[in-house]
């Protein structure tokens, strides 16, 4: 029996060939390194913070300096924040269908206005409960089977206060 040793990592050049076990085949394949690097980029897909691509809307924004874009701008120092409302809804629309599998929400750090839970509705018709977020700065994370969406909406459904709103609302896709 032949075990293959592969190391931790390779150092390539775009001109260098490789040999493959083609599985479908049941052969071994040169191929260049450049091909790899194409066919990697095609085919495989990391996840990471897709809300900046989207568009985001709310139910209300108490001025200008806490628009809903504030909550998709990947820091916890800026906010969006309702105007008057203890359940406000944000939403992030996307151009074309996202695949996500988890959304992060942060509160508002140290306010009175607190969302201390809510609702995830997606585009596909589904929605997941959220519960236990802390306004302290520390993401809530809700994880959930792979989706393919337009939209997701976050409807706070246990505000405490007026003017209820979040730092972060990160939608994880690609």
């Amino acid at each position: 029996m032949k075990i293959n040793q592969f190391p931790e990592s390779l150092d390539l050049s775009i001109d260098d060939l490789l040999i493959i076990w083609d599985t479908s085949t049941g052969t071994t394949k040169k191929i260049s390194a450049a091909s790899l690097l194409d066919w990697l980029s095609a085919n495989i897909k990391v996840a990471s913070n897709i809300s900046g691509i989207g568009t985001a809307t709310a139910s209300s924004s108490f001025n200008a300096s806490f628009l809903p874009i504030k909550a998709t701008d990947g820091s916890t120092a800026t906010d969006w924040a309702s105007l008057n409302q203890t359940n406000p809804w944000i939403q992030i629309d996307f151009s074309s269908s996202k695949k996500v599998s988890q959304v992060k929400i942060a509160d508002r750090i140290g306010q009175s206005a607190r969302c201390n839970a809510g609702t995830l509705s997606f585009s596909d018709g589904s929605s997941v409960a959220v519960t236990g977020i802390l306004n302290n700065g520390t993401y809530s994370i809700v994880e959930f089977a792979t989706k393919t969406i337009t939209w997701v909406r976050f409807t706070v459904t246990a505000g405490t206060g007026t003017n209820v709103g979040l730092s972060e609302f990160q939608i994880i896709g690609y």
